[in-house]
């Protein structure tokens, strides 16, 4: 992302487009690797999920495995199309698409978990084909509204030794950063299936499945500004960076917070819409795992900027010490709080992460606490506080029962409590008033332009 955006911005069509060949060309490799692991132990499910009862199960667990690894592909092709338009600036078009997809994916719950049966081969096979559709459809959207090169792009997936020693420094780093999230984000279902059980996977499970589902509409929000990050760094403009900084901030915090801290609050009603009070052991460690992302307004521009600016070890030391904290703590909690210290940890490294990365954004821009405290977070509690007494007065009109309109309902509660916070927001925060108004009046010239 950082090296195709310098070329795009600087108008090198060609380099860019093979950089992203080449590195499509890598991760392919990668996943080449994973999809044959998945393969091989899709013979014997038993390595990997621990008191699989009968045939029956051992067949559901291989089935689930190999499709994994048949359609890990797609994995190569969405974060190709999602390098396309990210270069450019309109990774969101994409986001809305990967949106759609998983929206349709959460409400096809309703359909294969009903009448009495779990038909879970049947749901996965299906979320798969909605993510393949996803990115098929984005390389449509590419091609016709960008006009991409795709010819170029499968001549350029290969192996090219000049980019490799242009990407390398960044990439290695890169590497070592996917393997210190993969232990701290990714293992903990493997674990848990290989030692607690099915049940409990999928109670873990979950909760993951929310996470999943605001990272990815966090991702609508942050990742456009990736590419503007490597903007200003290859134009040397600090000062533009800080002040963009800041005006993400202000507005990103509550496009994140206050969704977080109202969907925690009806957690209850959501998982029971969704998938049935026989899930009810999800409700609070899903709680619990949904406010680790309360900080998301810190954490995704800042792993950004320290990206863009290459604290290639600042970002390593943060990222391998993430890892220690999660499952020392799980280690030696769980004794106590059973599934719940997975919950509990999670959140304690998510916290450590985006205490780190506001240390970080201080020194980078030689600011002070008190500043980022009076401008961003100050301004912020009284609206949480109109949100959280809000959802409790609405606590007792949430829906309980699994259905397709609960959730709407569900989603219209909170879409209202969200709204009345982000009001309270714009008349306690002077820079949000005054960004919000910049982009309404940018809004309005735009569309009388238009007209």
């Amino acid at each position: 992302m950082k090296y195709a955006s310098e070329c795009y911005a600087r108008n090198d069509r060609n380099l860019e487009i093979r950089i992203i060949g080449f590195v499509g060309f890598i991760f392919s490799v990668f996943v080449a690797i994973y999809a044959i692991f998945i393969a091989v132990i899709s013979f014997n499910p038993n390595i990997l999920v621990k008191s699989l009862e009968n045939a029956t199960e051992v067949k559901m667990a291989s089935q689930l495995l190999i499709s994994l690894a048949i359609f890990s592909p797609v994995f190569v092709g969405q974060k190709i199309v999602q390098l396309i338009f990210g270069v450019r600036l309109e990774d969101y078009r994409f986001q809305r698409i990967l949106s759609v997809a998983n929206a349709v994916k959460i409400l096809s719950v309703l359909y294969f978990f009903s009448d009495g049966k779990y038909r879970i081969v049947e749901y996965f096979i299906f979320s798969q084909f909605c993510g393949l559709l996803a990115v098929v459809t984005g390389g449509w959207v590419a091609r016709k509204r960008l006009n991409y090169d795709f010819i170029l792009l499968f001549k350029s997936f290969t192996f090219d030794r000049l980019i490799y020693n242009k990407t390398s420094k960044l990439a290695y780093a890169s590497l070592l950063l996917t393997l210190f999230w993969i232990f701290y984000y990714e293992i903990d279902l493997f674990v848990i299936g290989r030692f607690l059980g099915p049940k409990a996977v999928a109670i873990f499970a979950i909760g993951i499945s929310v996470l999943t589902l605001f990272r990815t509409l966090f991702g609508v929000i942050f990742t456009p500004f990736t590419a503007k990050f490597n903007h200003f760094v290859g134009l040397n403009d600090k000062e533009g960076m800080k002040s963009f900084f800041m005006k993400v901030l202000v507005i990103g915090l509550p496009l994140t917070t206050f969704p977080v801290i109202s969907a925690t609050m009806s957690m209850q009603s959501f998982i029971f819409s969704w998938v049935g009070s026989a899930y009810s052991d999800s409700v609070s460690l899903t709680q619990v795992l949904l406010l680790s992302y309360v900080f998301s307004f810190i954490s995704y521009p800042a792993g950004t900027l320290v990206m863009a600016y290459e604290k290639i070890r600042a970002l390593l030391i943060t990222s391998a010490i993430l890892p220690v904290i999660y499952w020392l703590g799980i280690i030696l909690t769980y004794s106590y709080f059973g599934l719940m210290s997975f919950a509990y940890f999670k959140l304690i490294a998510f916290t450590f992460s985006a205490a780190v990365y506001s240390m970080m954004v201080i020194r980078i821009f030689s600011i002070k606490w008190t500043d980022l405290l009076s401008e961003i977070i100050l301004p912020a509690i009284f609206p949480c506080l109109v949100l959280v007494g809000f959802m409790f007065l609405v606590r007792d009109v949430l829906p309980l029962e699994k259905s397709k309109l609960n959730l709407f309902i569900f989603a219209g509660i909170n879409g209202l409590a969200v709204c009345l916070a982000m009001v309270v927001y714009y008349f306690s925060s002077s820079l949000f008033r005054s960004y919000s108004s910049q982009i309404l009046n940018r809004f309005n010239f735009n569309s009388s332009k238009w007209n």
